[in-house]
């Protein structure tokens, strides 16, 4: 799913589990900008990819895999006007 921030939302990194808007202020996006961000989530809920901030590290794959996934994100889809 595709949804807006939530509060207390956490994103699981290579050094553990963060909350999103920390993240987001480390990653300088604009107060303004947080709202509306894209956050894509996996089925149970977590909190998979933030396009132009954050990948979780449930997102890495090891090497020896077949199994891949591709997401993209047009800047300025329909409706938007952030960067991300």
């Amino acid at each position: 799913a595709v949804r807006a921030p939530a509060p207390g939302d956490r994103i699981r990194l290579r050094g553990g589990s963060r909350k999103l808007a920390e993240v987001m202020i480390d990653r300088r996006v604009p107060k303004e900008l947080r709202p509306r961000v894209a956050v894509v989530t996996i089925a149970d809920g977590s909190i998979f990819w933030v396009p132009g901030v954050a990948v979780s590290s449930a997102a890495l794959v090891p090497s020896h895999s077949d199994t891949i996934v591709a997401l993209t994100v047009e800047k300025g889809f329909a409706g938007s006007d952030t960067p991300w």
